[in-house]
């Protein structure tokens, strides 16, 4: 079966070269046991690893079954050891943290052979004795149990020979005793080679001794057995090759039948049992490296976002008002691109994009301001009389102190919103929250403010709270009705009311009218752009004036002041829907409102003829954070709307402070970005070269280097997996507990960003499936083992 012809081996250190074997001229038949003996140092161990395929040789040839192995390639010798070689070691070398019965599965499992498996290790164990044992731990066995053990899994192997390395060096005389009887019951079927320093243990069952002596074999005898148990010892006499016809056409045949999906199946099968196995044996362990994982993926996460944060933000700069003065960083304004109508079908349709909160039908109203609290957010101003410069009690009028509350509709809510009380339906009622739920049906006086359209002027209502909300807000949502009349462009109509000043006094002169001469003479007043308030009590051509026009209406004589009551007759023009000009007499009557001076009340009918479509034609969206708008812009725009966000069309100045600011987050977190890849990549290959001895072991008992990677490419990807999601996971629920900084990352996660984190700890986990696996592949044999340590 093995014949070796002028075989030398050297080895080489930076010393010098030392001799291993010289010119070895041996063969080897089946059914032989093979006792090799010798000093140490004399080359028995070097030649039985060149035998077994665990160690090279530089010189001469070595036939298996008469086939020549100077040629043979790391996959070849692997193959050869897999099918071939049952190797038992002094050191016995099992997995300490597998069972009895997983140390004789791994032998099968690296076979193939995985049918009737538990049948077939429990007769191997039985055949030593070992079989009630099955569920122990290796590390836990004496060591004549650990000898038996390494002969069992050797058995599992079936391989046609048995190199057996100091077998019985460990153990007292009766346990050693007991392995070479053993060896020696193999023997008769198999060929068993036994390097050994007790001799006298395997003389009663040796066929042959070899003597080795500074390398070469200084004696080569046959030994036959007497029936009175003396030994007679003959010069060995070479039989000839012994091919094993029946193996060679296995190996040639190979898998028969087999497609490459069930190979590769079959493969990745057998690798995966095997990582489970080192999880459920080594738990200590692997939880520590899982838990390493875990905090390479959730710091490399949480930098990432970091990173992705500064990024999207970078160019933010100073808000304008300009445009829009609700500036809310998280309102998008939604229309058609042929400016249609909102409908209630495109309200619900833009509610279910996905980060979208609310929908307000009504844009125009979400950037117009209110206030209600006085010496809050608005103060009354006594006005200063003009020429005597004292405050006159009786001219007083509003400022805003807080312009950041803007108006809603009612339209973002719903029933189920409301703790009491009904939706707001009329033009004068709206819904507020307070811990008082007796508040509905109070009313409350508010005053409104356009600061794009009418920023000089300002509206006063009278509003009843019809419901009270369940969830704690600041915002106060108006009626439908309501919202709709303040969106009337008030300037695109370029209206003018004109009065005329009448008899000293104040309030009205019922006897003065403004008429087309005297505006045409300039003897009436004009106020351009006038706003107009719906009052429901009001006529057709009735109107109610504000107590600031009659205030103001002053006229100087002589150096003296005097007050003026203003003409019940005024005179209002507007352009209509054609561009022409339309004159309307209204007639004031004697109530005043606390508006500003340029607002007038109006009935709903005179307000419905002026502005003949009040239909809402551009809705503001409410996101749930500013990370998520290009999001959601792009859902719109598929959806068929035309969106902008408002942010980004009012931030054109840039902070240059804090543009530096974020760029220098951003090198921060790129370069601990780079830290941690190299330290995850490196450290995790360090813990897990703390595992190459089992894969040394496994090597050494025929596990091909294929099945070694398969086995640290399932294990580091599924650890890898599982500590990302986790991570991800962790991430969030961190969040949830209002850590605010990781909270603010992670809304800055989109698909392409997670895409990109996935990537990224999918190329750090390659890099260490590869390192780990050269290194590992480098080191075929317990010899290596035993180099490193």
């Amino acid at each position: 079966m093995i014949r070796l012809e002028n075989v030398s081996k050297y080895y080489h250190s930076k010393t010098g070269v030392a001799l291993g074997l010289r010119k070895i001229d041996l063969e080897f038949r089946k059914k032989e046991f093979v006792a090799i003996t010798g000093e140490s140092g004399s080359g028995k161990s070097t030649l039985l690893n060149v035998i077994s395929g665990s160690d090279s040789y530089e010189e001469g040839e070595m036939y298996i079954n008469g086939e020549a192995t100077s040629h043979y390639t790391p996959e070849e010798w692997e193959e050869y050891r897999k099918n071939n070689i049952s190797f038992i070691y002094q050191g016995y070398n099992l997995i300490d943290s597998y069972t009895v019965f997983e140390n004789v599965q791994a032998a099968l499992l690296i076979r193939g052979d995985t049918a009737y498996m538990e049948d077939k290790v429990y007769e191997y164990l039985e055949k030593v004795g070992l079989a009630e044992l099955a569920d122990n731990k290796a590390v836990h066995l004496s060591s004549g149990q650990k000898q038996r053990l390494a002969i069992a899994r050797a058995l599992a192997k079936e391989t046609e020979i048995i190199c057996a390395d100091e077998p019985t060096g460990n153990l007292d005389r009766e346990n050693g005793m007991q392995v070479m009887e053993i060896l020696a019951e193999l023997s008769k079927e198999k060929m068993v080679i036994v390097v050994t320093h007790n001799y006298d243990q395997a003389e009663p069952y040796a066929t042959r001794k070899i003597r080795m002596y500074n390398g070469e074999v200084a004696e080569d005898m046959d030994l036959f057995h007497n029936e009175d148990g003396s030994i007679r010892e003959y010069a060995h006499t070479p039989l000839g090759e012994d091919i094993d016809e029946r193996e060679v056409e296995e190996r040639k045949l190979g898998y028969v039948g087999y497609t490459q999906w069930d190979f590769i199946k079959e493969k990745l099968g057998i690798a995966w049992t095997f990582v489970s196995l080192n999880r459920r044996n080594q738990p200590k362990r692997n939880l520590f490296t899982f838990a390493f994982y875990m905090f390479v993926t959730l710091a490399f996460f949480i930098f990432m976002g970091s990173l992705f944060n500064n990024m999207s933000t970078l160019t933010a700069g100073y808000y304008s008002d300009k445009a829009f003065k609700n500036g809310n960083d998280k309102r998008i304004i939604v229309r058609h691109f042929d400016d249609s109508v909102i409908t209630q079908e495109d309200i619900d349709r833009i509610s279910k994009v996905s980060k979208v909160q609310i929908v307000d039908r009504y844009d125009t109203v979400n950037d117009i301001n209110y206030v209600c609290e006085k010496d809050v957010d608005y103060k009354v101003i006594f006005d200063v009389c003009e020429r005597e410069y004292y405050d006159d009690p009786d001219n007083t009028f509003i400022e805003f102190l807080d312009e950041s509350k803007f108006m809603m509709s009612s339209t973002v809510l719903k029933e189920s919103d409301l703790a009491v009380g009904s939706l707001p339906t009329k033009m004068n009622e709206i819904v507020v929250f307070s811990r008082n739920t007796n508040l509905v049906g109070e009313k409350v006086t508010y005053y409104l403010k356009n600061r794009k359209t009418w920023p000089a002027q300002y509206v006063e209502y009278e509003f009843t709270i019809t419901g009270v909300l369940n969830s704690y807000t600041e915002q106060t949502y108006f009626s439908e009705e309501l919202c709709r009349y303040l969106s009337a462009d008030f300037t695109g109509i370029n209206s003018k009311w004109y009065v005329m000043y009448g008899s000293n006094g104040r309030g009205i002169s019922f006897s003065t009218k403004v008429t087309n001469g005297a505006i045409a003479s300039n003897l009436a007043l004009g106020y351009p752009n006038t706003i107009l308030k719906v009052n429901n009590s009001l006529a057709y051509g009735e109107i109610v004036a504000s107590q600031r026009l009659f205030d103001r209406a002053v006229q100087y004589t002589g150096g003296k002041r005097y007050q003026k009551k203003v003409g019940a007759g005024t005179m209002f023009t507007y352009l209509d829907k054609d561009g022409k000009q339309v004159d309307v007499e209204l007639s004031m009557i004697r109530d005043e409102s606390g508006s500003s001076e340029n607002v007038i009340e109006v009935s709903y009918e005179l307000f419905e003829t002026i502005f003949t479509d009040l239909s809402s034609r551009q809705a503001s969206v409410y996101i749930s954070d500013y990370a998520y708008t290009d999001e959601v812009l792009k859902d719109l725009n598929e959806l068929g709307y035309d969106a902008v966000s408002v942010h980004r069309v009012g931030a054109t100045a840039f902070d240059q402070e804090t543009v530096m600011s974020k760029l220098k987050s951003m090198g921060i977190s790129a370069a601990a970005l780079l830290v941690i890849f190299f330290l995850g990549w490196m450290l995790t290959y360090t813990l897990l070269k703390l595992k190459k001895g089992d894969f040394i072991i496994f090597k050494s008992i025929g596990m091909e280097q294929q099945t070694v990677n398969n086995i640290i490419m399932l294990d580091v990807a599924t650890s890898f997996a599982g500590a990302t999601i986790l991570s991800i996971f962790l991430a969030y629920v961190i969040s949830w507990c209002d850590v605010e900084y990781v909270y603010n990352l992670l809304k800055y996660y989109n698909l392409l960003y997670y895409g990109i984190f996935i990537v990224i700890i999918a190329i750090m986990a390659v890099l260490i499936i590869r390192s780990y696996s050269k290194y590992i592949k480098k080191r075929n044999s317990i010899i290596d083992l035993k180099m490193d340590n």
